[in-house]
């Protein structure tokens, strides 16, 4: 368990890493949506690599977090959205 999320972990930098070696993205929401699930991905990642020490079979539960990824996308960029808009 820990090997897997240790690769996950090391996944997600990587593609943190591409992403800002890309020449041609253009700032936006979804980059930023991208970024934030990444960042939810590693801190998974971390979570159940630490977990895995303490309590083997409840380590996997740590990439449910996963699933606040397009709330946290909707809470971080939504007030953006607005405050360009004017609203």
């Amino acid at each position: 368990m820990c090997f897997y999320a240790e690769t996950t972990a090391l996944i997600a930098a990587v593609a943190w890493r591409t992403m800002a070696l890309l020449p041609d993205l253009e700032p936006g929401t979804q980059i930023r949506a991208r970024q934030s699930g990444l960042v939810v991905l590693f801190v998974s990642s971390l979570i159940a690599v630490v977990v895995s020490f303490v309590a083997p079979r409840l380590a996997m539960w740590a990439f449910a977090l996963n699933i606040v990824t397009p709330i946290l996308d909707h809470w971080l960029w939504s007030s953006d959205r607005t405050a360009r808009s004017g609203g």
